[in-house]
């Protein structure tokens, strides 16, 4: 199952309960009043997170008064070993399966805004580790990401796309500030550059000398006669290695935006099958439906990138995820005794 639901019914809200609304007049402006020249990926990417956590503190008071109803029920029972299903009447379980739905809700959302908000850290990271590649640091990690997760996922998402062609499209809307277009922006530069490579005079050159003597491999393995020889060999530093780097600048930008719309598209269909669910169990309901119809539908590259995150999800852990384990084992040893 893909949503792994943390014990009982703890809730993960804790730390969002400790970010208050600003003051009206200091109002930020969302992230579609941005404007374009501004619309860069560290912006995009850091009003992302905080009208996540946003919303995440927006639930939090309710959060704490259904855990503070849940509690009072618990401590009305007799303390025993039996499980607390077995010491409620009728009434008591009632209002168990109804606080327990509502905080199910509560937890499921708290999860899709904590994955969110790693997400956005981690694309973060990768923005910068090529930052750090294209200024010639060979060092994956950094201060702000010591186990070098941007550098890994930069590393996965090539291992997952290398395969796939033509999976870059242009931002929907142009005219207003997306993340996407932040991305896309970015992006260009690079594509920008490779065309002013590809149209010079010193490429045109490039492949006429590939032409006049079948050129397939490197340079240094090609026999030519001087001076072509020494001219292929400054064309290749000149053109082709740049072209090379601007090439793969431009890849690594467009897999990671695409990992962004996947992240994206993980958040709103587990906010779409939260909605469905409505707090059922999850032995009732996979709330896992909208995230794999929408892999069905998807395209290859896409797909692969699902895949990506899938794996990221596994293996990098969300602060909330740890919290919530150490408030399940609490409430455990509460109704325990």
């Amino acid at each position: 199952m893909r949503i792994k639901l943390l014990g009982g019914f703890v809730v993960i809200a804790f730390a969002a309960h400790a970010f208050g609304a600003e003051p009206p007049a200091h109002r930020l402006l969302s992230l579609a009043e941005v404007p374009l020249a501004k619309c860069i990926p560290k912006e995009a990417l850091g009003r992302t997170a905080i009208e996540s956590k946003r919303r995440d503190a927006a639930a939090a008071p309710r959060t704490l008064h259904l855990i503070d109803q849940m509690s009072k029920l618990v401590n009305q029972l007799p303390k025993s070993q039996r499980p607390v299903s077995e010491l409620m009447n009728s009434a008591q379980s009632t209002e168990f399966t109804q606080i327990s739905s509502q905080l199910l809700i509560h937890q499921l959302n708290s999860l899709a805004e904590s994955r969110l908000q790693r997400d956005v850290r981690v694309i973060g990271f990768g923005i910068e580790a090529l930052e750090k590649a294209a200024a010639g640091n060979k060092k994956s990690s950094s201060t702000n990401d010591p186990k070098g997760d941007g550098a890994a996922l930069i590393g996965l998402l090539r291992d997952e796309l290398k395969k796939d062609n033509d999976y870059g499209t242009d931002p929907a809307d142009k005219n207003t500030c997306s993340l996407d277009l932040a991305m896309w922006l970015k992006e260009k530069v690079h594509l920008d550059a490779m065309r002013r490579m590809l149209a010079s005079s010193e490429f045109a050159q490039w492949s006429a000398l590939r032409a006049k003597y079948t050129i397939t491999g490197t340079v240094e393995s090609a026999a030519l006669p001087s001076p072509e020889k020494e001219k292929a060999q400054w064309l290749f530093k000149a053109v082709t290695q740049p072209l090379a780097r601007e090439v793969m600048a431009a890849t690594d930008r467009e897999n990671l935006r695409l990992f962004a719309k996947v992240s994206e598209l993980e958040y709103t269909t587990a906010r779409d099958d939260i909605i469905a669910g409505a707090g059922a169990s999850p032995k009732d309901f996979n709330y896992n439906t909208a995230i794999n119809k929408a892999r069905c539908e998807s395209n290859v590259p896409t797909k692969h990138v699902i895949d990506a995150w899938v794996a990221l999800d596994e293996n990098v852990l969300i602060d909330t995820a740890k919290m919530a384990t150490q408030r399940a084992n609490a409430l455990k040893s509460e109704t325990a005794h």
